[in-house]
């Protein structure tokens, strides 16, 4: 096999053909290159954007497991019709999980007699390369074995003679689109499956000679190193990892910031009993079959404070799991990967988890009361907001508040608004007053919908007490303005003097 390149010489005739051999050789070399030196996927953009009115397909360019480039030079917009149509006729009902998988596709169509040059004794003089969308079911959906695509197709195929014929398809997989559960008309976006272009290679070098990262050892001795010229010259390996997930590091070594570690617990392996001051366990009830996690502590003697016992996991300032001695718990943004459930507590009127119980039930009736009320006269807006017991000087407050709509009426242009207050006695002074940005898109709540967000205020200065309050306002169809408000008091520790956290 061979590639023929056209020969010019002096004087010569040119004819259709010799340009077209021309312009054939120049794109099959820049698709070898694109299939031998990457591999094919999403280069950039091309993501998907839920909307009022549907998905947009952003800009972007992509190529294709035959080397051809798919470009996406604006945004275009699916329909919410066009997509539950495709929902109703690709999907079926009868799915539990009906999503739909999108792809892009290269494409090529000979130009219009109306353009100009187009057509010479009715044939055309321009094709116009351009990509083209397409629906399918997601159901057994491989983003790396796209549709269509024969099976012996899908290895290396640099050494193949290049496509030319644009009805041959290779899709690239963009993502998932599934309608929102319940009544609304929004649809949930999953990108996690795209294929993106890999880069094929030995090594990347630094163009200054500085720096190099070796992906591939061809000796074999270690599959990733990273290395640094000296000042004298020298290229020396500072980072390695063998084969066996062993890292090495040359030097001197520093972490700039270090984040909680997850706790990570195994398998039950029957009843336990008691584990030591200090432990977090697993374990299983061998009365009912419950797992269970368990979280023990050293007892402080009677003249030190329940806090000098302490289970704390996240920052120091806010976090998202602490365990006091005296079997207080305060939780706040801690995600659970898996199923939580809470055992049957004991009528003992001296087991803290009763007083709780009872206090929680009657909060619950109290809240179902106003919800009821709400119901018939939907005026308000439910917030449930959540700060930290105390905060060092300098620091914002971080916060998360949940917005609930418990009206049977749909709230329109909810907007939330956050303010700070010192707090000393009875008097109270606004110093850091903050509206959200005004760009930011309006909230709309349908009835009994929850909507949780985080954030935070500006910095706090001054040890004390300071009162945060979050205010929601939104308006009904006729007109009228909805409300709620929720405040939490923080306080605030100066930087030598804020408590220590074991």
């Amino acid at each position: 096999m061979s590639l023929p390149r056209t020969r010019w010489r002096e004087r010569q005739t040119l004819q259709a053909d010799d340009l077209q051999a021309e312009q054939d050789y120049k794109i099959d070399l820049r698709r070898r290159h694109n299939l031998s030196h990457h591999g094919w996927g999403v280069v950039r953009g091309l993501t998907l954007v839920p909307t009022v009115s549907g998905v947009s397909v952003e800009p972007g360019l992509g190529s294709d497991g035959y080397g051809r480039e798919v470009l996406l030079p604006a945004r275009l917009e699916l329909s919410a019709d066009l997509l539950r149509k495709a929902l109703g006729e690709l999907v079926g009902s009868d799915v539990d999980r009906p999503v739909l998988a999108l792809w892009i596709l290269y494409g090529c169509r000979p130009g219009t007699e109306g353009e100009s040059g187009s057509a010479v004794n009715g044939k055309h003089r321009r094709s116009h390369e351009e990509c083209r969308l397409r629906l399918t079911s997601h159901v057994a959906v491989d983003p790396r074995r796209p549709p269509g695509v024969p099976d012996d197709e899908l290895g290396q195929r640099t050494h193949l003679p290049s496509i030319r014929d644009p009805a041959l398809e290779w899709p690239v997989y963009l993502g998932a689109i599934e309608a929102a559960p319940g009544d609304s008309k929004e649809f949930l976006i999953d990108l996690s499956l795209r294929p993106l272009v890999t880069l094929t290679g030995t090594e990347v070098r630094d163009p200054g000679g500085r720096a190099k990262v070796r992906i591939a050892d061809p000796k074999g001795r270690q599959p990733f190193e990273v290395a640094l010229r000296k000042s004298d010259g020298e290229m020396v390996e500072r980072l390695c990892l063998d084969r066996r997930a062993n890292a090495t590091l040359r030097g001197s070594c520093r972490a700039g910031v270090v984040t909680a570690p997850s706790v990570v617990l195994g398998s039950p392996s029957g009843p336990l009993t008691p584990p030591g001051a200090g432990r977090i366990d697993r374990s299983v009830d061998e009365e009912g079959g419950r797992e269970q996690l368990r979280i023990t502590l050293g007892h402080p003697s009677e003249a030190e404070e329940p806090a000098s016992s302490r289970l704390c996991i996240g920052p120091s300032n806010a976090p998202s799991l602490r365990v006091d001695a005296d079997r207080k718990t305060w939780v706040a943004n801690l995600k659970v990967r898996g199923r939580v459930r809470q055992g049957p507590i004991p009528a003992d009127p001296g087991d803290p988890r009763f007083a709780s119980a009872i206090t929680e039930g009657w909060l619950n009736t109290l809240a179902a009361t106003v919800a009821s009320k709400a119901a018939r006269d939907p005026d308000t807006i439910r917030l449930d907001l959540l700060v930290p017991e105390f905060v060092t000087e300098g620091e914002p407050v971080p916060f998360t508040v949940t917005l609930r709509n418990p009206g049977t009426t749909r709230l329109e242009d909810c907007r939330v608004f956050l303010t700070l207050y010192p707090s000393s006695g009875d008097h109270k002074r606004e110093v850091y007053p903050k509206r959200f940005s005004k760009d930011q898109p309006m909230i709309h709540l349908d009835p009994d919908q929850w909507l949780p967000f985080q954030g935070e205020s500006d910095p706090v200065t001054g040890a004390g007490l300071v009162l945060l309050r979050i205010e929601a306002v939104a308006f009904v169809p006729s007109g009228d303005s909805v409300r709620g408000l929720a405040e939490a008091q923080v306080k605030v520790f100066s930087a030598q003097g804020a408590p220590s956290i074991p």
